[in-house]
């Protein structure tokens, strides 16, 4: 944000009289600084065209006139006395302008899983925002983001900030994904060697969130066609004594952890 004060001058048109008096007479309004004016002034009185040479802002804030008479009764004139200085312009009250260069620019990912720590609001915000502003999420004012508060689906977070009557928001969705479960593996299962079972491996499981894949775990590996992963069943005849382990998967949505669990 910067800062800018300009002074305001009033200024006069001027008329030299013969006794060195300076009248204001037409008021206008002209920024301070140095202006080069060309218009002649007549001297009521003998002298003629003196001219108004130079407005230039002295140090005490005024404006101030020089005046020269080049010509007296016809003739050049150019004595020293000829040039006096005449206050022509007072400043006035100084104008403060606000220039606010205001950045409501964020950053976050796409996708926050529901089992996720909270996040404060301001944390998104890039090393060039302008900070001080306020945050919703879905039109209610908040400070964090708290995955697990909010539903599943997508939510419209907004910054605003303000300064002075300048006013800037960014708003970005972002999506709320509900973790997966590949559920809790009971105890396992015992069954006697040379038993035809047919064991369902869902069966093992406890909590699980359906559409996922079963594959059959390493040491030792069935033997012939006894594990079905599109069943996800494993049949126990003809196959040698041992621990047999199943893994059931699933794949999580958004940017949630994918889960496994292994029943034996």
């Amino acid at each position: 944000m910067r800062i800018l004060t300009l002074a305001v001058a009033s200024c006069f048109a001027v008329v030299a009289l013969a006794n060195d008096k300076v009248e204001k007479t037409k008021e206008t309004k002209t920024p301070a600084g140095t202006h080069v004016v060309s218009k002649s002034i007549d001297i009521k009185g003998e002298a003629k065209g003196v001219k108004l040479q130079t407005l230039t802002l002295g140090p005490d804030g005024m404006v101030y006139a020089l005046l020269g008479a080049d010509r007296y009764g016809g003739k050049p004139v150019n004595a020293i006395d000829d040039l006096s200085f005449r206050q022509i312009c007072e400043t006035g009250d100084e104008v403060t302008v606000t220039v606010a260069n205001i950045n409501a620019d964020w950053t976050a990912r796409a996708n926050y899983c529901k089992n996720e720590a909270s996040i404060l609001l301001d944390s998104l915000l890039t090393p060039t925002s302008t900070r001080g502003g306020t945050w919703t999420i879905d039109g209610n004012p908040a400070t964090t983001l708290n995955p697990m508060q909010l539903l599943a689906g997508n939510h419209q977070v907004r910054y605003t900030v303000r300064v002075a009557a300048c006013e800037k928001t960014v708003e970005r969705t972002i999506a709320i994904s509900a973790p997966a479960t590949s559920g809790v593996a009971l105890a396992p299962l015992r069954v006697c060697a040379g038993k035809d079972t047919t064991v369902v491996l869902a069966n093992l499981l406890q909590g699980e969130n359906t559409g996922g894949t079963w594959s059959e775990a390493p040491t030792p590996f069935s033997t012939g066609p006894a594990f079905s992963a599109n069943l996800g069943t494993f049949r126990t005849v003809n196959q040698q004594p041992g621990t047999y382990s199943f893994r059931y998967s699933v794949d999580a949505p958004g940017s949630c952890p994918d889960e496994r669990t292994v029943v034996q």
